[in-house]
């Protein structure tokens, strides 16, 4: 079964079908597999088991600049907005072009009330 097939069949499916048992099968260990794996963790509430997944999948590929920014999603999920912004960093350093991750840096800076570094 591939990730987007996992995708596909929705999370808790998903989730379910990793959980059984099946996760030493159910796909090959590439980066890919990990962020999914992840994606699927963070949005069941399991911070910590996707950011070991999301390490796993930089540990697979260093230039996997989405793996970054799922970790940095995480890490403000965890209200550790110091690591967010240095996940976030390691992914415009693999992906200059990356809007996503400068809308979250900036969204950061708002928070914190630092509006004229959000605009830089």
């Amino acid at each position: 079964m591939s990730a987007a097939a996992l995708l596909e069949i929705g999370d808790a499916r998903a989730l379910s079908y990793l959980d059984d048992g099946h996760y030493a099968k159910a796909l090959p260990k590439d980066d890919r597999f990990h962020l999914t794996f992840g994606d699927l963790l963070r949005r069941k509430g399991d911070l910590e088991g996707a950011l070991a997944q999301y390490d796993l999948a930089v540990k697979a590929n260093v230039n996997n600049a989405r793996a970054y920014f799922a970790k940095g999603l995480t890490y403000e999920a965890k209200k550790d907005f110091t690591k967010a912004g240095d996940e976030y960093t390691k992914a415009i350093k693999v992906q200059e072009h990356f809007p996503e991750v400068y809308q979250q840096i900036a969204n950061i800076f708002a928070t914190h009330q630092k509006y004229e570094q959000a605009f830089e």
